[in-house]
């Protein structure tokens, strides 16, 4: 089974929180301030934990990919390319390096 973890992008202070527990206010509310991310539950090449929201590395692809859904073993990269296209890809994780996140290291996305 999967281990669940979360971390969140607390928006006002601009910094990564580990979430070490959640409290539900109402049905749709979540208590932690910022955007909530969950780990994949997949490590990187290097050993380093896989979360939505973080950017890697593949060697395969010339542009970095950002993690933006996963289903235990692939996830959905947003790849920009090139020529401005954008779109989805499932790939392995298992050779990609974690290189940053979206919120810390957005120019990491950024197309040319």
């Amino acid at each position: 089974m999967r281990e669940i973890k979360f971390r969140a992008w607390d928006i006002e202070k601009k910094q990564m929180l580990h979430i070490h527990t959640l409290f539900l206010k109402n049905k749709d509310e979540i208590c932690p301030p910022g955007i909530l991310m969950q780990y994949t539950g997949l490590k990187d090449k290097n050993g380093k934990e896989i979360y939505e929201g973080d950017i890697v590395r593949h060697p395969i692809y010339s542009k970095n990919l950002s993690i933006i859904w996963h289903d235990g073993k692939y996830v959905s990269m947003f790849v920009a390319s090139h020529d401005g296209k954008h779109g989805l890809e499932t790939i392995a994780l298992t050779v990609c390096e974690v290189i940053g996140n979206i919120y810390e290291n957005p120019e990491l996305c950024e197309t040319k």
